[in-house]
Parts: structure tokens; C-alpha cells; sequence
């Protein structure tokens, strides 16, 4: 085996223990590993294969879910349609009765006269009237304010109001102008005093139009007994009466 100097790179003979170039010591050479023969290659007992493992099953631990509770339905809207359902009915018996109490009470009370109705249509005992047709005991017809009892006028301040523009102010009686009263005339004549059976009768004062004026006493509906007229010239006459005309 060549060597060479590790100093100045010299080929050192072989079994020199110096350089002959530099006098490097040559260090001395390292054993050399003694080679092992080569084996020849030994067969391998053949692998015993190795149990396959099986397959890990995936393990599922069963656990039962919890079963939701069932939601209650909210009760609002059942509970809102029967209070609406009980309401509607109620609503509907309340007017049933009303409307069977008023049918009831239109049967049994006579029905209130009013304008264009006619005067044999009648009022409630005692109950109090406005301008409704009606007829006096003697025939008149024309409007009556005031009370009626049993279809007849019975007021101690009604109202009569004929077709003529005539009216009659005072008091009624036996569905008759009887008592005190004023009656006035669409040409200016105006009575002021006593009435019986619809007729002037008793003390009284009547005013005419053309200025005549008669104080005293009255009977049927004329001057009968003691009185004093008035002329419109101004003339008095004082004295008795029979039947509108003046006695001696």
C-alpha cells in the first residue's frame, strides 16, 4: 500500500518510519479491519402471517333520546273564540227578548196617534199628546195637544186646532171644550171665558175684529142674560140679552 507524507506530501516507502523529504515522522499504518468472509445469504424462516385483526367495530352506545314533551297548544285562541261565540249569543238573546217585549207591549198598550193617523188610533191612559188628529164629543174634527184618558180629551190647558185656522186654548173635559178657555178666530175675533159642552156658556168676553166688544153672560154659544156691548163708534148699551139680541 503507497503512503504519502502528511508533512510535505512525499511518497513514503513502505516500512519507513521517517519522510525522506522533511524527516516527518511517519505514523505508523492502523491495523487493517480483518474482513470477515462473506457468508453466503441464510434463507429466512418464512414470516408466520400475523392473524388479521379484525375490524374494530365501531361500538355505538345506544342512548335513548329524550322524547320531547308535546308543546300544549296555545289556549288564547280557543278560549277567545268561545268567549266571542258565548258574547254573539247573549248579544242575540238580549235583543230577541227586547225585540219580543217591544212586540208584546205594542199589543197590549193601544198605539200613539201622530200626524196622518187617524183620530180613532188611541194613547195610553193619562199620556199626553202633540197636534194628533182627533174628534170632539159634538163631531168637530181638527188637532188636539194635550192628555187623553180612554180617547177623549181630558186637559186642563190643552190645545184644539180646527182646519179653519180656528183654535181653542183651555180646558177639556169629557173630550169636550168645558171650563176655562180662549178662543180665537183667523179674522181677529177672540172669546175669553167660560165653555160647556163646546159651547160659550157662562161669564165671558168676546172682542170682534171690527172693534165690538160684549162683557157678560153667555148661554148656547150666545149673548144670553146681563151684558154690555160695546159699539165700535163707541156706544154703550148696558142691559139684557136673549139669544144675541138686546131685550127693550
Amino acid at each position: 500500500m503507497t503512503r504519502f507524507c502528511d508533512n510535505c506530501g512525499a511518497q513514503i516507502n513502505e516500512g519507513k518510519k521517517f519522510c525522506a523529504s522533511c524527516g516527518q515522522p511517519v505514523p505508523p499504518d492502523e491495523p487493517q479491519a480483518q474482513q470477515q468472509p462473506i457468508q453466503p445469504p441464510q434463507a429466512q424462516p418464512p414470516m408466520q402471517p400475523q392473524p388479521q385483526q379484525q375490524p374494530m367495530q365501531q361500538q355505538y352506545q345506544y342512548q335513548p333520546q329524550p322524547v320531547a314533551a308535546p308543546q300544549k297548544k296555545s289556549m288564547l285562541v280557543p278560549i277567545a273564540i268561545i268567549v266571542s261565540a258565548v258574547a254573539v249569543i247573549a248579544i242575540a238573546v238580549v235583543l230577541a227578548i227586547i225585540f219580543i217585549g217591544k212586540g208584546n207591549a205594542k199589543d197590549d198598550e193601544p198605539p200613539i196617534a201622530t200626524e196622518g193617523q187617524s183620530e180613532s188610533q188611541t194613547v195610553e191612559a193619562g199620556e199626553r199628546v202633540s197636534d194628533m188628529p182627533h174628534t170632539l164629543s159634538n163631531g168637530w174634527e181638527g188637532r188636539y195637544t194635550g192628555i187623553l184618558i180612554d180617547d177623549k180629551a181630558e186637559d186642563a190647558n190643552g190645545k184644539f186646532a180646527f182646519d179653519s185656522g180656528v183654535v181653542y186654548t183651555g180646558a177639556f173635559s169629557g173630550n169636550s171644550m168645558e171650563g176655562y178657555g180662549i178662543m180665537t178666530w183667523p179674522e181677529g175675533d177672540i172669546y175669553e171665558g167660560e165653555w160647556k159642552d163646546n159651547q160659550r156658556h157662562g161669564k165671558g168676553s168676546q172682542t170682534w175684529a171690527d172693534g165690538g166688544v160684549y162683557e157678560g153672560e153667555w148661554a148656547d154659544n150666545t149673548m144670553n142674560g146681563h151684558g154690555t156691548y160695546t159699539y165700535p163708534n163707541g156706544t154703550v148699551y148696558v142691559g139684557e140679552w136673549k139669544n144675541g139680541e138686546t131685550i127693550g
